[in-house]
């Protein structure tokens, strides 16, 4: 029975990527035991077609260039994939490691926001909204504030 449930782990695999505990719940849906799922994971593991550091870099990369979230929405989205804690930190320090990157991805995040803006509107409520939608793409409050009053004033010159 070990061997339909690690060919089930491969045929998932072979999809995509999958971080251990997702892959793991996975295989828990498809009814086989614990044990035959942690003996599967423990296999892929060892032989190098599961690891979840370099699947949790390769995916918060391809996440802030799809989608430009913050910090804060890019932990979340890693530990929705079953990422350990420590790993989603080391993980999302090395990718905001110096102090501009932050700041880099929520201009361009702004960018996109901005388009979706109608001409016209009131200063104040494009301010908010910038604030807002930053705040809730996982952005601390300092760099929505920064950029949402960066945004105003590139809008009035």
């Amino acid at each position: 029975m070990t061997h339909k449930c690690r060919n089930k782990a491969i045929r998932l695999l072979a999809r995509r990527d999958h971080s251990v505990a997702e892959l793991a719940r996975k295989l828990a849906s498809a009814h086989y035991s614990e044990s035959e799922i942690e003996e599967t994971t423990e296999y892929l593991t060892t032989a190098g077609y599961l690891d979840d550091e370099k699947y949790a870099t390769k995916y918060a990369r391809a996440r802030l260039e799809s989608m430009n979230p913050g910090p804060g929405k890019l932990a979340f989205d890693l530990a929705r994939k079953g990422f350990a804690k420590p790993l989603i930190e080391q993980t999302v320090s090395a990718l905001f490691a110096d102090d501009d990157s932050e700041m880099k991805i929520a201009l361009n995040a702004a960018k996109k926001i901005g388009r979706s803006l109608k001409s016209g509107t009131d200063p104040e409520k494009i301010k908010r909204i910038y604030y807002e939608r930053l705040l809730r793409r996982g952005f601390s409050m300092e760099t929505a504030r920064d950029v949402a009053l960066n945004r105003l004033e590139d809008l009035a010159k």
